[in-house]
């Protein structure tokens, strides 16, 4: 990236200038660890979202998977963990890096949101039915031939 495409990337970020930016995207360039002989370069494999055209879950979760097995016989492996331990996780990229996977944030987001709802939601133990009653069934029930000879019985 050149200084002359800068004031674009301004746009962008508002509240940053655009020395800012070029600082902020040196810093990152040269943080980031050289990691020769690492198995991902060159490929998007490892990235959440390859490409423009949405893939279905399944394909991504698939793709995903390969990549983190890749990452487990990378001979740079260490110093990708490292590198990536060290960043924040807002900093970290989206998709599998150092065997591990990073979720965008708007999917960060859904997940808190589904565990938040989950949490809620009325349990039982595990191997002990559900005796939730549902209006269908004890409307059913009472007029059952089975729930009409227990009303004769009782009455």
């Amino acid at each position: 990236m050149s200084t002359a495409d800068l004031p674009v990337m301004a746009r962008l970020w508002r509240s940053r200038t655009p020395g800012d930016i070029e600082a902020g995207m040196t810093a990152a360039i040269t943080a980031a660890p050289d990691l020769r002989g690492a198995l991902c370069k060159g490929s998007d494999r490892w990235d959440w979202d390859p490409g423009e055209d949405p893939e279905p879950c399944a394909v991504r979760d698939s793709r995903l998977a390969a990549a983190a097995k890749t990452c487990t016989r990378c001979p740079v492996l260490q110093q990708c963990a490292a590198y990536l331990h060290g960043l924040p996780m807002e900093q970290r990229p989206p998709g599998v890096m150092a065997g591990e996977l990073t979720l965008p944030p708007t999917e960060r987001r859904r997940q808190r949101k589904r565990a938040a709802a989950a949490a809620t939601r009325p349990r039982t133990p595990t191997g002990v039915p559900n005796t939730t009653p549902n209006p269908r069934q004890a409307a059913t029930a009472a007029v059952s031939p089975e729930g009409v000879a227990r009303a004769h019985q009782t009455a």
